[in-house]
């Protein structure tokens, strides 16, 4: 017997809506010694809706039983080192044709699930419904922020201001055919890192966050055409759908695997610049 043959594909299909509104105002007004010194102040508001579908199927070469391997058999094995002959030809075009996927008609009879004729030359697609994971994530952002521009001099004046967002992100994942995820667990006494089953409704990531984002800054006009310029700011990252959503995903050039993971939370930063 000749050991299977399986090549792994993946079928994913996303749907994204967003709505976005948003309101900025602006006054002029004058510092001292009747330098232009401007305030503004605004509103935004972002919402964001994901769908995530993943059908995972293998395509495999069953075991030959006969005697001996034949030119037909040999050249199905040799598929599992398949080379695109030209940068047209696609992978799916030789996998999907109909002379080479599909069950024997020998077999004919059998039941719904049965084992495929044994001496078949036909490649079969088999789901592999454990590694399928969809997901809805849902994304809110409000905003708030008022910023002052004022001119202690003609070379030289202040910019600062003060941003207020409110975040929520959800994403809830679900595995249809036997309710379990992947998520990352870290071994606590080797710092190692596995994939663990858990429940599909213990994998929901729901991150919260409300924050004051303040900036400032100074700008100082040298002479014509050169600025000093002095801030200091915090800002924040949120997460993706995907860098939360218990997913393995594959990159195509190199083949690694990335898996998200439902415990991230956003990220605080502080920037300093001069320049």
């Amino acid at each position: 017997d000749q050991e299977k043959i399986s090549t792994p594909m993946t079928r994913r299909a996303d749907e994204e809506g967003n709505w976005q509104a948003a309101v900025n105002l602006r006054k002029p007004f004058s510092s001292w010694g009747d330098l232009p010194a401007t305030l503004q102040a605004g509103v935004r508001l972002d919402r964001t809706d994901r769908t995530y579908d993943q059908h995972s199927f293998s395509y495999f070469f069953p075991s030959q039983t006969s005697a001996g391997i034949n030119d037909p058999v040999r050249a199905n094995q040799d598929l599992q080192q398949f080379v695109a002959e030209s940068p047209d030809q696609l992978w799916t075009d030789v996998f999907t044709d109909l002379d080479r996927t599909g069950l024997a008609p020998n077999r004919a009879s059998m039941p719904p699930g049965g084992l495929p004729a044994p001496n078949q030359l036909l490649w079969i697609i088999q789901p592999q419904g454990k590694l399928d994971v969809d997901y809805d994530g849902h994304q809110t952002v409000d905003a708030l922020y008022a910023m002052v521009e004022f001119p202690f001099t003609s070379s030289v004046k202040a910019i600062a201001g003060v941003r207020f967002e409110k975040t929520q992100l959800t994403v809830i994942p679900n595995n249809e055919a036997f309710g379990i995820v992947q998520v990352l667990e870290v071994d606590p006494e080797t710092g190692n890192r596995g994939l663990v089953d858990v429940d599909d409704d213990e994998a929901t990531a729901d991150v919260e966050d409300s924050s004051f984002l303040p900036s400032v800054g100074v700008v100082w006009s040298i002479r014509q055409g050169m600025n000093l310029r002095a801030t200091a700011s915090a800002t924040l990252a949120r997460p993706t759908f995907r860098e939360p959503a218990p997913v393995a995903t594959e990159e195509f050039i190199f083949g690694d695997e990335y898996v998200g993971n439902p415990e991230l939370t956003m990220s605080k930063i502080t920037n300093y610049d001069l320049r």
